[in-house]
C-alpha cells in the first residue's frame, strides 16, 4: 500500500484530493490531519440560503463512510512534536501539504500558519526522519500581484509582487520551504493553483457568491438582484476535481525543485462568468449592481505548459463547473438539514 499525508484534508481542495485519491488508487492509504474534529458530512465552512447560514453540505461523491483506507486525525501542522510522532508511525511515502489560512484572515495569523505551518511540517520530516519520495505544497497565484499585459499569461519565471498579506505569506511560505528543502535534502514542488472553483465553493470568492446568487434567484428565493464588483476583471478558473488530480499528478511526476502552476490556462472575465452562470440557469434577465472601483488585479491568467508536459489534462469545462454548483446549491444546500459548523480545517 502507497501511504499518502494530506494536510488540510477538510478543506474545499482537500476533500476532493482524499475522494480523488482513493477513488482511482485502490492501493493507497491515506493519513488526514486538519484543526477541526471529523466532520463526515460538511465542509468547515459556511454556506448562505433563503437568509440561513449551514454548515456546507458535503456533495455526494466526498462522502468518505467507512472507508478503511482512510483515518483522520485532529492535528494543528505547527504542532512539531505531534507531527513527528504521527510521521513515525504512519511513515507516507508523499505528502500533499494544504493546511493554509485564506484570505481575509489577519498579517500575523496568515504568516503564522502560512509559513510558520510550513515549515514546521518541514521541520518534522527531517527529524523524524521518514525519507518521503515527495512532499507537494499547495501555493497561490496570489504571489504573483498584478501584472501588465505584457507579462500574461503568468508563467512560473513572472515576477512576484503580492499585493496583499496573503499572498505575501504564501511567497514567504515559498521562499523559507524552498530554503530548508534544500538543507533538509526533501524533494518538494510548489503548486501554484489559480482559482479553484466547483461544487461547495467558498461564498468569499466570486464564483461561490454568484453560484449561491443566482442558484436561489433560479428557484425564487431570491429576487432577481445581484450585486458584484467589476465586471470587466478577469481570472483563470479551475474545476476543483482537475486541481485534484493535477496534485496528484505533482505528487507522482513533479519535478523536486519546481514550481508548477495549476490552472486552466484560460483568461475569463467576470461579465462572462455571470452571464453563463445566467445562460446555465436558464436566466433572461437580471438586474445587476456593479461597483464601479476599478479592480486591483484587472487581469489574471496562467500559462500551463510546465504542468501539462506531465501530462495534465482538464477533464471539466467552466460551463460544467457552473452547471454542477448550481446544481449543488439547488438541491443539495436548499435541502441540507442543519449541521454543526466547525470553522477550522
Amino acid at each position: 500500500m502507497e501511504r499518502i499525508l494530506i494536510t488540510g484534508v477538510q478543506g474545499f481542495v482537500g476533500r476532493y484530493l482524499l475522494a480523488h485519491w482513493l477513488a482511482v488508487d485502490p492501493a493507497v492509504e491515506i493519513q488526514g490531519i486538519g484543526r477541526s474534529k471529523e466532520c463526515p458530512d460538511s465542509f468547515t465552512h459556511t454556506v448562505h440560503w433563503a437568509g440561513a447560514a449551514l454548515a456546507a453540505p458535503l456533495p455526494a461523491p466526498l462522502r468518505i463512510k467507512d472507508c478503511d483506507r482512510f483515518r483522520y486525525s485532529a492535528m494543528d501542522v505547527l504542532e512539531k512534536t505531534e507531527l513527528i510522532d504521527l510521521l513515525r508511525q504512519f511513515r507516507p511515502d508523499g505528502i500533499i501539504h494544504l493546511a493554509s489560512l485564506l484570505p481575509g484572515a489577519g498579517a500575523w495569523e496568515l504568516f503564522r500558519t502560512n509559513v510558520g505551518g510550513t515549515l514546521s511540517l518541514m521541520e518534522a520530516i527531517a527529524e523524524s526522519h521518514v525519507g518521503i519520495e515527495k512532499l507537494v505544497i499547495s501555493s497561490s497565484s496570489a504571489v504573483y500581484g498584478a501584472p501588465s499585459d505584457g507579462d500574461l499569461p503568468l508563467s512560473e519565471g513572472a515576477a512576484c509582487m503580492p499585493i496583499d498579506q496573503y499572498g505575501a505569506s504564501k511567497l514567504a511560505a515559498e521562499h523559507a520551504s524552498r530554503i530548508l528543502a534544500v538543507q533538509e535534502r526533501i524533494p518538494a514542488v510548489w503548486a501554484r493553483t489559480f482559482n479553484v472553483v466547483g461544487p461547495g465553493q467558498h461564498e468569499t470568492h466570486l464564483f461561490g457568491m454568484v453560484a449561491r446568487s443566482i442558484g436561489s434567484i433560479s428557484t425564487g428565493v431570491s429576487p432577481h438582484r445581484l450585486r458584484v464588483g467589476s465586471l470587466d476583471a478577469t481570472r483563470d478558473y479551475a474545476d476543483v476535481r482537475d486541481v485534484a488530480s493535477g496534485l496528484r499528478l505533482l505528487a507522482k511526476q513533479g519535478r523536486p525543485g519546481n514550481v508548477y502552476n495549476l490552472a486552466s490556462g484560460k483568461e475569463t472575465s467576470a461579465r462572462s462568468l455571470v452571464q453563463l452562470f445566467m445562460d446555465v440557469a436558464g436566466l433572461a434577465h437580471l438586474e445587476i449592481e456593479q461597483e464601479t472601483e476599478a479592480p486591483r488585479i484587472p487581469r489574471h491568467f496562467a500559462f500551463i505548459g510546465r504542468i501539462e508536459a506531465l501530462g495534465f489534462r482538464q477533464s471539466r469545462s467552466l460551463q460544467q463547473s457552473v452547471a454542477d454548483t448550481l446544481n449543488y446549491y439547488q438541491y443539495e444546500v436548499a435541502h441540507a438539514p442543519e449541521l454543526p459548523v466547525q470553522m477550522t480545517q
